[in-house]
């Protein structure tokens, strides 16, 4: 006989007909614990905390301190809060997104009075770069004393092999010889400090023994003039010779000359006339005779050989020359026009002339008068052969001084052609053309022969010409001399330097570097002075002091910095001595995590970072505008642009993670992302075409990652990617679920989900194995958040305001299962029942062909009686209970075949 044994209660299948539903699913799982296979319900949960009005997201810290009323977070927004990587760190540092710009808090900013508003404090994530670069100026060294003198170089070696007793002279500019001896014949060795004493002792030098790391003469002596710029030699004496040195010579006079100004006496006649008549005679003279006059010539005006008056001249304009002669008490008159009744020859005249006219005085008839004219002279000599012959010979030198210029030295050299060797006019001349103002003019004496004029090119007062020979004498000869070089310095060998500074805050958290400063150029032993730093920003970033790095010698700005110093906040100036650098700056390309402001020259603000969520490695990832960002591994306040994932034609939702792979969500098909390091993350996107409809809904689940689409819930990890709800759930039981309303979370390996069937309603809950072959357990009530608290193995919910601890209350909610529709080969009548359970009373419900034949409460496991005056096809059946565990229902036609079962 046909008989119904329901052993399996796996949950709930809305998918598949009641008559279709596979064996162990039911038409209605509520309320019903999985895990052990038999039907059981939950606890209740238990309140531990009050949150604010309005929360959506609950976090709890306390890493170390288990606790189900302390340390709770509560946000009125979709927050992602992750716990710091640094298991050391006891103030629980913790980044959360998704509260305005991305922060952190950590359990030091948790208020006791009044823990429900908590985090009270917080601060952005991420520190600001500076927003200039550092001033920089170079303190040059100490400068050289002896740059600019002339010294000599005498190496070690020289100085020890010196021959004692040579007699030296030392010539210093503007100073006469010194002569001096090194050491003693027959004595000691010369040592480098003797010979610089030697040295040291002469007027205008100094001399000092080199030191073994000088990089020219180590150990020898270096010998240096007093003053900058006084050049001098040092020679040893060699012998003696004939020398013209006119410092060792005497001067022998030959010739001289002076010229003169023009004077009263003598001169040429400009121009004469005899008187025609007794009287004041006026003479005029013409224009053409004034333009044979110059300046600095004197005119005399004379009558029968007696001299009426004298003047000098500054000039031959008519003008000029009226002015000399009123000034000499001579009336005189510029005349453009002569009368007719005049003429100089003749005392008649026919018309007009221009010219001087001058009154000479009373006159009687027939008196000549005369105007006379004496111009400066030059000095001038005139040497021809018979002199020469006697005074010149071919080698003599002559000093040859004009006017006041400083004599000049010239050597005679024989005529050409001439034997035995003479002096001639000629050989003279070529002597004597390098000297400045003289002139030379070749001329015959009274026989014929020739002769030279030797004058000045200036004539008159103060011009000369003294010839002398120099007389040679007997000096000393000395070897080649060591001439002093002027010493200039080392040279300044400089290197191209570039610095940044960074800021750090009291948690060591550092900055990306300012822009890099102007470029200096330096030597090793020069300091650089930084200053004019950036005040930091204020917005509670915790800035303490900062950081400076620079570049190696000779690198660019693209190169690598190193650390400098560290300084506290505030910092006028710091100081690069020279000193050791240490490592490469880390926060090159550190950026603050997106909606903190950057700092820098642009202090760009990226849009927020939301959906933030802990990697592996120490990363951390979040989604900031249609991008994903990575930060630096175990750095979560670094976040280089360069760690960046774009989906192609989507935007992301939300992000999942399970083991090493992290699940980018997006409106369209997914992208996996793996790796080991945020420069090494591969993103692979994948043909799953499942859009996320609600962030909140996304669960990494250590396998794998589950979220709701409009098809139903997804999943991507171990055994590729499918549909959970698929056979479960048809897409139109889904969607009245409303699944973009969807809050997941993970517990015991199951996906716990949180509804809202219809808006405004209270929330409902389902669970669902990823692993598959069960249904779904639906819950009466869900929540508005979920945290799940690793340290305890502990799921808590909020409803409302109430924080709760799921599970916690001794209270157990009603668990119902309703089994699938039984179909029979032909209409019997079940007239027994048993039900085998942990603990009674239970609630038993039959249906037979669609109606209730059967509710009553089962108080144990004796087989009981069933309605049995009717027959039926479909039989469906229920079991309700709050307490233990329902293993068995068995529908039987009697109550002997129940035992026999």
């Amino acid at each position: 006989m046909p008989s119904i044994v329901l052993s399996s209660f796996l949950g709930e299948n809305r998918a598949a007909e009641a008559k279709l539903i596979p064996e162990g699913q039911g038409a209605v799982s509520l309320n019903q614990k999985p895990g052990r296979g038999d039907l059981r319900p939950w606890r209740e949960p238990a309140q531990v905390f009050a949150a604010p009005a309005g929360t959506q997201t609950i976090y709890r810290m306390g890493r170390d301190a288990p606790s189900d009323e302390r340390y709770w977070l509560a946000w009125p927004k979709l927050v992602h809060a992750a716990m710091g990587f640094d298991i050391e760190d006891v103030s629980e540092r913790t980044v959360y997104s998704g509260d305005g710009y991305p922060k952190v808090t950590d359990n030091l900013a948790l208020s006791a009075a009044n823990p429900s508003v908590n985090p009270v404090a917080h601060r952005p994530l991420g520190v600001p770069a500076p927003a200039r670069a550092p001033a920089v100026s170079v303190s040059e060294a100490e400068v050289d004393p002896d740059v600019g003198k002339y010294r000599v170089a005498y190496p070690e070696a020289n100085v020890r092999a010196s021959a004692l007793g040579v007699r030296c002279v030392a010539r210093v500019k503007g100073l006469p010889d010194q002569s001096f001896t090194i050491g003693t014949p027959g004595g000691p060795e010369m040592t480098p400090e003797a010979f610089a004493a030697t040295f040291d002792a002469l007027d205008g030098l100094r001399a000092y023994v080199a030191g073994s790391d000088d990089e020219q003469i180590p150990g020898g002596v270096w010998v240096i003039a007093d003053a900058v710029g006084v050049p001098f030699n040092v020679a040893a004496v060699a012998g003696s010779k004939t020398d013209y040195d006119p410092g060792s010579t005497s001067l022998s006079d030959l010739l001289s000359a002076v010229g003169g100004a023009g004077g009263s006496d003598g001169g040429a006649t400009l121009y004469s006339v005899n008187a025609v008549t007794a009287s004041i005679y006026s003479l005029f003279v013409p224009e053409a005779a004034l333009a044979t006059l110059q300046a600095g010539d004197t005119l005399a005006g004379l009558v029968s050989g007696v001299q009426r008056w004298s003047v000098k001249l500054t000039g031959n304009s008519k003008s000029s020359i009226v002015a000399a002669l009123m000034a000499a008490g001579v009336s005189a008159s510029d005349q453009v026009y002569v009368p007719e009744s005049y003429n100089p020859e003749t005392s008649t005249s026919t018309g007009q002339a221009s010219g001087v006219w001058m009154v000479m005085g009373a006159t009687t008839t027939g008196q000549s008068i005369v105007i006379k004219r004496n111009p400066p002279r030059a000095a001038a000599l005139v040497v021809g052969r018979d002199w020469l012959g006697t005074n010149a010979a071919p080698g003599d030198r002559w000093q040859v001084a004009v006017n006041a210029a400083a004599p000049v030295s010239i050597t005679l050299t024989a005529g050409a052609g001439t034997y035995p060797p003479v002096v001639t006019a000629a050989s003279l001349r070529s002597a004597l053309a390098p000297v400045p103002g003289l002139k030379l003019t070749d001329e015959v004496d009274a026989g014929g022969a020739p002769q030279l004029r030797i004058e000045t090119t200036e004539a008159g007062a103060g011009s000369a010409i003294a010839i002398k020979k120099i007389v040679p004498a007997t000096a000393e000869v000395y070897h080649e001399a060591l001439v002093a070089t002027l010493y200039i310095g080392r040279k300044r060998v400089v290197e191209d330097y570039f610095y940044v500074y960074t800021y750090v805050n009291d948690w060591g958290w550092e900055s990306a570097p300012s822009p890099v400063s102007a470029v200096v150029e330096r030597t090793v032993k020069e300091t650089v002075t930084l200053s004019d730093f950036a005040a930091p920003p204020t917005g509670g970033y915790g800035i303490n002091r900062i950081r400076v790095y620079r570049t190696q010698a000779g690198s660019t700005g693209d190169a690598d910095f190193f650390f400098l110093l560290e300084a506290a906040w505030p910092a006028s100036t710091a100081m690069d001595a020279n000193q050791d650098l240490g490592e490469v700056l880390p926060s090159k390309t550190w950026l603050t995590a997106p909606g903190v402001p950057r700092g820098g020259g642009d202090d760009h603000v990226e849009e927020p970072l939301r959906c933030l969520t802990p990697m592996w490695n120490g990363m951390l990832a979040g989604i900031t505008g249609k991008s994903v960002r990575f930060c630096e591994a175990y750095t979560p306040y670094a976040w280089p642009i360069a760690y960046d994932a774009v989906p192609a034609d989507a935007t992301p939702v939300g992000l999942g993670v399970y083991g090493q792979n992290m699940l980018i969500l997006t409106t369209g098909n997914p992208l996996l992302v793996t790796g080991s390091s945020p420069e090494l993350l591969d993103q692979v996107p994948l043909e799953v075409p499942q859009g996320c409809i609600a962030p909140r809904s996304i669960v990494g689940m250590g396998a794998g990652v589950a979220w709701a689409s409009n098809d139903g819930l997804c999943w991507f990890g171990a055994g590729g990617p499918r549909i959970l709800t698929a056979g479960l759930l048809l897409r139109e039981d889904w969607l009245k679920m409303r699944p973009h309303t969807l809050i997941g979370q993970m517990y015991e390996g199951l996906y716990f989900g949180s509804y809202e069937p219809e808006p405004g309603q209270p929330r409902k809950g389902f669970l669902i194995d990823p692993a598959g072959g069960a249904g779904i357990f639906f819950l009466e009530e869900g929540f508005d958040a979920a945290h799940f608290d690793k340290l305890q193995d502990q799921l808590y919910v909020l409803r409302g305001t109430r924080i709760m601890k799921w599970e916690g209350a001794q209270a157990l909610m009603r668990a119902t299962f309703r089994s699938k529709v039984f179909r029979v080969p032909r209409p019997v009548s079940f007239a027994a029942a048993e039900v085998v359970a942990s603990t009674y009373p239970l609630t038993l419900t039959v249906w037979a062909d669609g109606e209730q034949v059967f509710e009553d409460a089962v108080e144990g496991r004796d087989v009981f009686r069933l309605p049995a005056d009717f027959l039926a096809s479909d039989w469906q059946v229920q079991v309700s209970l709050e307490e233990g565990g329902v293993q068995r229902v068995v529908l039987a036609t009697s109550t002997q075949e129940i035992a026999e079962l």
